[in-house]
């Protein structure tokens, strides 16, 4: 049985025109700032090609500035704070940190009102010095004192195969530099990483720290070493890919880690499934989806958000559309799925790594999916 996250663990935050939900990150740890609170939705600022003919529905499908893109980041974050979005969640390797640090300074929302969240690694690398030197070019780059969380975007030492792109770059960390064959060390690696995290959450420049991708495994590493656990994870979390999650899940459940869901309809401007092997092509188009929504009287995508937050599990969803974003936001007053509803949506078919071993959540035999 799926557990529904304890209705004492909610709190409900007034955040420009909208009632947002969030989630109190638990500090016990020493890896949040006491009553720290992460909002249930986020805008993602990644995608998922740097080709900027690439796109959906008129949308580039791309936000890099190296490509030319950042003006499509900045876009949808001025977008996003405009309408009463509050958390942005962008990354050293999305390329684009210094058109989403623009728009969120130029805008009237002041920097103590939005909650940013960033990611160091995987395309430059870590190690202990050169996560410390990543973190502040972040800072730099976005025009900012502070992140209110930082993440490890990756455990292993190359990028994903996703939306990131490897640095030949070697670390200086030892552990870390893989052609160092008598000292490449990727778990002492790993820890040493963390160290460095933890270091700058005591800084005070990171309200909170926090891994992303990270299996059960990684998380043991942390803890049999005797380090503090991060106080959130970051994974891919959708219909196709949830119950299949649920062992990260329920581990996250029973450390007092917030899982926070990035991918939330499954990329549907980018990713096609085998419609042969799944039940739609499209996450937004599945019968179960379509049939809940309509029963509410609602979207395909307010299902699922709701969903996922009902499992208490916040999400970033991505968009450049306004419409689109004050949809996402609605999606946690519009409705309240019944038990019935949610077995439904919980027990949708998988799309396993077997179907599309390309695809950068089939991270091979050393990924977590």
């Amino acid at each position: 049985m799926v557990r529904l996250l304890f209705f004492s663990q909610l709190v409900i935050q007034v955040l420009s025109a909208a009632l947002i939900p969030s989630v109190t990150l638990g500090n016990e740890r020493g890896t949040a700032q006491p009553g720290l609170m992460l909002p249930a939705i986020g805008l993602g600022t990644g995608a998922y090609s740097n080709d900027p003919t690439v796109g959906y529905g008129g949308y580039p499908e791309c936000f890099s500035s190296i490509s030319g893109c950042g003006e499509f980041a900045e876009r949808a974050v001025t977008e996003w704070l405009s309408v009463g979005g509050r958390r942005i969640d962008s990354a050293n390797s999305y390329q684009d940190m210094d058109r989403v640090g623009m728009a969120m300074n130029s805008s009237n929302v002041s920097r103590g009102e939005i909650f940013l969240l960033s990611k160091v690694g995987p395309s430059q690398p870590l190690g202990f010095q050169d996560t410390l030197s990543q973190f502040q070019a972040i800072l730099d780059s976005m025009g900012t004192t502070y992140v209110d969380s930082l993440l490890v975007h990756w455990p292993w030492p190359s990028a994903s195969k996703g939306n990131v792109t490897n640095n030949a770059t070697q670390s200086s960390d030892p552990l870390r530099n893989t052609t160092a064959t008598t000292t490449y060390d990727e778990k002492g690696c790993r820890l040493s990483t963390w160290r460095a995290m933890l270091q700058i959450y005591e800084s005070g420049k990171a309200r909170s720290i926090g891994v992303s991708n990270y299996n059960i495994t990684h998380f043991e590493e942390i803890r049999l070493a005797g380090l503090p656990l991060p106080a959130l994870t970051q994974s891919p979390f959708h219909l196709y890919l949830s119950s299949s999650q649920m062992d990260i899940l329920s581990y996250c459940w029973r450390h007092g880690i917030v899982f926070l869901g990035y991918s939330p309809f499954g990329v549907p401007d980018y990713k096609v499934y085998n419609a042969s092997l799944l039940p739609s092509s499209n996450e937004l188009t599945d019968p179960v989806v379509t049939a809940i929504a309509s029963s509410h009287a609602v979207t395909p995508a307010q299902v699922l958000l709701a969903w996922q937050w009902q499992l208490g599990i916040p999400t970033n969803p991505r968009s450049m559309n306004r419409s689109h974003m004050e949809e996402n936001l609605a999606a946690y007053s519009a409705l309240t799925l019944n038990q019935t509803e949610m077995h439904l949506l919980n027990t949708r078919p998988q799309d396993m790594c077997s179907f599309d071993s390309s695809w950068y959540e089939c991270a091979g035999s050393s990924g977590p999916y």
